[in-house]
């Protein structure tokens, strides 16, 4: 994931937008077109202009959403939690989730040719 959120570093224009005295790839200035931080400072602005899907599953999605980022903000470090959490941990579950799923399918397998 970092490698490809900083592969795309050398084709974005330079400005001088830092957020916890990191400089950024993105710009703080709010564009229709694309999220910048600006979206992380107003989420409702970045659902109005950004958001493709149907609006009522807005409803829904909130609710995992704000739980996550408030989770994430209590700690502390919240750049430390989103990368722990959202880069390592969650991915890490996803593989073993995929890995596991294959190994129970090929034992389905093997007990189905046995019987």
């Amino acid at each position: 994931m970092v490698a490809v959120n900083e592969s795309t570093r050398p084709r974005v224009p330079a400005h001088s937008f830092a957020f916890q005295y990191q400089t950024t790839i993105h710009p703080r200035k709010a564009n229709k077109l694309s999220c910048t931080w600006e979206c992380y400072y107003k989420t409702q602005w970045c659902k109005k202009n950004h958001v493709r899907f149907d609006r009522k599953w807005l409803t829904f999605t909130d609710i995992p959403y704000n739980a996550i980022i408030g989770a994430l903000d209590s700690t502390g470090s919240y750049t430390m939690a989103n990368i722990l959490f959202l880069v390592i941990i969650v991915p890490t579950a996803i593989l073993w989730m995929l890995i596991r799923s294959m190994e129970m399918e090929l034992s389905i397998r093997k007990l189905a040719r046995n019987s």
